[in-house]
């Protein structure tokens, strides 16, 4: 669903929400099934220069901790999105992802050197 340019925001209108209704349409263009609703918020317009300036800064500041060196700039992007923007929420889920993939490597490695251990023991 594309929201124009011009849509009111939703704090601006009164209401809770918005609602858009849509119904599926066969080969002939007949309606058929029930409609469904769609409640849907339109926030205040995302400058696009402003929050790439927040995804930079926070790729610096990102890329600075040991944790999370190999985290990409698409992923902070990536995660800046889910996070609607809220830099520091952003950042917490990125310590996070970081702190889970090293813990995820070392394990990793915990279980090479297990399956070296054993297969020494096969040959001695």
């Amino acid at each position: 669903m594309k929201i124009k340019e011009s849509a009111d925001v939703t704090a601006n209108s009164g209401e809770d929400h918005h609602v858009a209704t849509f119904q599926f349409h066969g080969p002939g263009g007949r309606a058929f099934g029930e409609e469904f609703n769609i409640k849907f918020r339109v926030e205040k317009k995302l400058d696009e220069v402003d929050f790439y300036n927040k995804a930079i800064m926070l790729f610096q500041e990102v890329s600075q901790d040991i944790h999370a060196q190999h985290i990409s700039f698409e992923k902070v992007v990536e995660v800046l999105k889910k996070a609607q923007g809220n830099a520091n929420l952003a950042k917490e889920l990125l310590k996070k992802m970081g702190e889970s993939s090293i813990l995820a490597a070392s394990s990793q490695f915990e279980e090479m050197n297990l399956k070296d251990d054993d297969e020494e023991d096969l040959y001695a």
